[in-house]
């Protein structure tokens, strides 16, 4: 399987990767824990069995981080990445079931993804402020 920028799964996986590394380079090892268990939760929420086998596991995760999402995150270029980001944030605006509730759930995932490696950079900040205006919701206190 390949990027699918109309899953959800993929998306969500998308703008964890992005966040992580768009706003301050790097993406270590607590930082992919962090957005693969989210990633994790996300397929389970959606009942996404991506790989086929009856079963939601962490050969799911992977298949969505590092055989999608990561590659297709890796080809593309800076300005490309930025853009991705901005499409999913209004692909999910425009779902029925999107709601302030899950804005802010994403947000306060986005904030304990950038706490993960110990240090809350000012980017990081930053784009929290920027993703909260982009969804018309508030930062998380």
């Amino acid at each position: 399987m390949a990027y699918n920028k109309n899953d959800i799964t993929h998306c969500f996986a998308y703008l964890y990767v992005a966040f992580a590394h768009l706003t301050d380079g790097v993406i270590n090892d607590d930082e992919l824990k962090n957005i693969a268990k989210k990633v994790w939760g996300w397929l389970e929420t959606f009942e996404n069995d991506v790989t086929g086998d009856g079963k939601i596991d962490v050969n799911d995760v992977k298949q969505v981080l590092f055989d999608d999402v990561i590659p297709f995150y890796d080809s593309i270029d800076v300005e490309t990445r930025c853009s991705e980001f901005g499409r999913i944030v209004n692909l999910q605006k425009a779902q029925e079931w999107w709601n302030d509730e899950l804005s802010t759930s994403v947000l306060q995932d986005m904030e304990n993804l950038a706490k993960a490696d110990g240090n809350y950079h000012e980017n990081e900040k930053k784009w929290l402020g920027i993703m909260a205006d982009q969804y018309g919701v508030s930062v998380p206190a």
